[in-house]
């Protein structure tokens, strides 16, 4: 898609490659486009962590569906995604990376939330943290990438065929306007 107006217009590819794409060395070489790429979206579902399940009550265990889980675990994803960008050259230390914690619409009906607020990226990053024990995999992401940003996303259509308000940020931080919050993670990371 084309965006902007006169000399401010950028063109914009939009890829939805499953991240298990990247674990099959013959799929590899459909996946050139990455070499290129500078901003990536990895969509985390808390579902397929075994301490999102742990932290609820078997009454809410319950009344949830297991089948909407990923049978993937996040961490191996990522990490054989970014191996798998660096052998085709891909530059991910120049890249951002801005992290979607799916299934928000979910979420925000359990109390596994607490105080944590969904609206800024340290404190989604403090949830994959505290709540989902994913301290390694937000590390290995800000240690690989270049700027990191953590957002809940429902990416359901609401009541009134509107997309849902968590999406907002999301796509506003990607398009590169650089409103979401002044914070990145990346300023907490280690130093190369």
């Amino acid at each position: 898609m084309l965006l902007g107006r006169g000399r401010a217009r950028r063109l914009v590819h939009i890829f939805d490659t499953a991240g298990e794409r990247f674990t099959k060395l013959e799929d590899t070489d459909a996946l050139r486009y990455v070499r290129t790429a500078r901003t990536f979206v990895f969509v985390l579902d808390p579902l397929s962590v075994a301490a999102f399940w742990q932290g609820l009550s078997a009454e809410r265990q319950a009344h949830m569906d297991r089948s909407l889980a990923s049978p993937v675990d996040p961490e191996l994803v990522f990490n054989q995604s970014a191996q798998t960008m660096k052998r085709m050259n891909g530059a991910l230390t120049q890249s951002r990376l801005a992290v979607a914690v799916s299934k928000y619409d979910l979420l925000r009906r359990q109390p596994l939330l607490g105080e944590h607020r969904p609206d800024d990226s340290q404190s989604t990053r403090a949830w994959l943290v505290d709540v989902l024990g994913l301290g390694n995999l937000a590390r290995a992401m800000e240690m690989e990438c270049r700027e990191v940003r953590f957002f809940f996303a429902a990416l359901l259509i609401a009541e009134g065929a509107q997309v849902d308000g968590s999406i907002a940020p999301l796509v506003d931080w990607c398009l590169g306007s650089g409103r979401y919050d002044a914070t990145t993670s990346a300023d907490r990371a280690p130093q190369r």
